[in-house]
């Protein structure tokens, strides 16, 4: 092994370690769009330094880094998503280079454009060419994710109208959700926000703030619910932030609609089942402050992070493109997944 190999092998693992350690010691989960975006900028290094000749090895050096860092937090489906984004994209650039751009390249085409595509071409697809095109795409995928919000605020006065009371939950956490709702408000003025909250902090929108304890009574007034997402699965179900599922079924026994803003990078093609395969914990700190720990002596606290929704509780989707309903989600899991990659069960 060459000293120029020696040393990108050091930089990555250098790169890999500083990930990993953020990864498994964050103190408080980070937004999803910001980790999305350091899981595809830490990736760009593996497409970059990492040591491959051809697609099914660059397939296996990806695949690789992505058990790791993925293992390192299960918690954060976005890591997986990005990770099976990439291979499309390494896919997508090596069948351009190898075919031409105008070449058979869906692998969700008929049997038929299979069967008469040119399988004998025999041109070989540099490294050197496979790596820029894929920092290219990840380059230009950053920069859509960039405008992902805006695009979604664009639709927010078609959904929220000036005479509705809406029902939304920790929208101080919720950075999307916070700009789609003031998206709205400059366009409709009159409608009120009723925030779920049994923190102190609140997100300064106007209207008011109630605990969770007191979302079934103000649930006969409110016209919409409107939450967001950390991750959109194929079933047409959703993984929230702990709060929500109650808010969903209260809105279900209103009949009152329920909006689930999402970013297309948060689409996680992964089924599950029931809400005991994505039982993921908080710190117990975030609940009880560390002075009140000597106070209660054999206790265990649970600080569930996220709650399950099912499909049939989620009225609409609303994407960077459209609005979609829960039952058609799956159809878009082939514009941003390779079927190759959705069928390893090995993470």
């Amino acid at each position: 092994m060459s000293s120029t190999e020696r040393n990108a092998d050091v930089i990555l693992q250098a790169h890999r370690d500083k990930f990993l350690w953020k990864l498994e010691n964050l103190p408080q989960r980070d937004s999803t769009f910001q980790l999305a975006k350091e899981t595809l900028n830490y990736l760009r290094r593996v497409v970059l330094i990492g040591k491959y000749d051809n697609i099914e090895s660059a397939v296996a050096v990806l695949r690789e880094e992505g058990s790791l860092i993925y293992a390192a937090n299960k918690s954060e489906f976005v890591v997986r998503n990005m990770v099976l984004f990439v291979l499309k994209m390494m896919r997508d650039e090596w069948y351009r280079l190898k075919w031409g751009v105008d070449a058979l390249c869906n692998p969700y085409d008929s049997l038929n454009k299979l069967w008469l595509s040119d399988n004998d071409n025999k041109k070989k697809v540099s490294a050197a060419a496979l790596k820029k095109g894929t920092i290219a795409s990840i380059k230009e995928f950053i920069e859509e994710m960039n405008n992902c919000s805006d695009n979604m605020c664009k639709q927010a006065s078609d959904h929220i109208l000036g005479g509705d009371t809406i029902i939304t939950l920790k929208l101080n956490e919720a950075h999307t959700l916070k700009e789609f709702i003031l998206a709205a408000r400059k366009v409709n003025k009159g409608f009120h926000i009723l925030q779920v909250s049994d923190k102190d902090e609140v997100c300064d929108l106007g209207g008011e703030t109630i605990s969770s304890c007191d979302v079934f009574r103000a649930m006969c007034v409110a016209t919409r619910v409107v939450i967001s997402a950390c991750a959109i699965l194929p079933d047409g179900s959703c993984i929230c932030q702990a709060g929500t599922l109650n808010l969903c079924l209260a809105a279900k026994s209103y009949s009152v609609p329920v909006l689930v803003i999402c970013a297309f990078y948060k689409l996680t093609p992964k089924f599950i089942p029931n809400s005991e395969n994505c039982q993921f914990e908080n710190c117990p700190l975030n609940v009880l402050d560390a002075k009140d720990i000597e106070k209660y002596e054999n206790i265990n606290v649970v600080n569930p992070a996220f709650d399950l929704i099912p499909a049939n509780l989620v009225s609409l989707y609303i994407t960077s493109t459209s609005a979609v309903k829960s039952a058609h989600v799956y159809r878009l899991i082939g514009e941003y997944y390779h079927p190759e990659d959705l069928y390893d069960s090995s993470w």
